[in-house]
């Protein structure tokens, strides 16, 4: 006769979510794992598989927060888009070439960065939980992939000021992928649509303005 699981019989399902890494674990375990002192893109990409969107998108906004050479926007901007085109186009995994698998961070810099957003990540932790997965699954994430593509786009572009809140939305959106939360990705898609809106508003009246100027 069927029977609820008691407290000597836990819920199989509950436990699974239990026992998977949270975030933090993961980026935690990453940077500090191994004695080389770069991180490669390649590495981390074979490491996590499937899970490796979600950290790679964490990965790829790291050179726009912490100390890098100029043009780090670019870089950020470049491998999330890629990471959205593989989304859009339905890969299971994220795939790099060899000149990007190659290229990394400074293990040292990842480390102190993960120490840093540590109580951050795991705030947002405890707000995320398995809910609305039909926006995680095949359309939802082909949705995912298009967005990231328009946010890679506007965040390589040199427009001052925007790269911290461009990549703390990307932090959100990769939370929420890694996580597991729906409703955590859907206030990603309309943060990232607005960016999209925004930055293209702003696009056409700049080459409207330098039109006049021209004319």
């Amino acid at each position: 006769m069927d029977h609820e699981p008691g407290p000597d019989c836990p819920n199989p399902e509950h436990h699974e979510r239990r026992s998977r890494p949270r975030t933090s674990e993961l980026l935690h375990d990453f940077a500090n794992a191994g004695q080389s002192e770069k991180l490669e893109l390649g590495e981390l990409v074979d490491h996590f598989g499937p899970r490796a969107f979600g950290v790679l998108m964490i990965v790829a906004v790291l050179p726009s927060l912490i100390p890098t050479p100029v043009g780090a926007g670019g870089l950020s901007g470049t491998l999330i888009a890629l990471v959205g085109v593989q989304m859009l186009l339905g890969f299971a995994h994220p795939w790099l070439p060899k000149s990007l698998r190659r290229r990394g961070l400074a293990r040292e810099s990842v480390a102190r960065f993960v120490a840093r957003m540590e109580p951050w990540l795991k705030r947002m932790e405890r707000l995320c939980r398995a809910r609305w997965t039909v926006l995680l699954e095949r359309m939802g994430s082909r949705f995912t992939g298009l967005l990231l593509v328009g946010h890679g786009i506007a965040l390589a572009l040199p427009i001052p000021f925007t790269n911290y809140p461009f990549c703390f939305v990307l932090l959100g959106v990769a939370i929420a992928l890694l996580e597991g939360d729906g409703l955590i990705l859907a206030i990603g898609w309309v943060l990232m649509t607005v960016t999209i809106v925004a930055v293209g508003g702003l696009s056409g009246a700049i080459v409207q303005a330098i039109a006049n100027w021209l004319g």
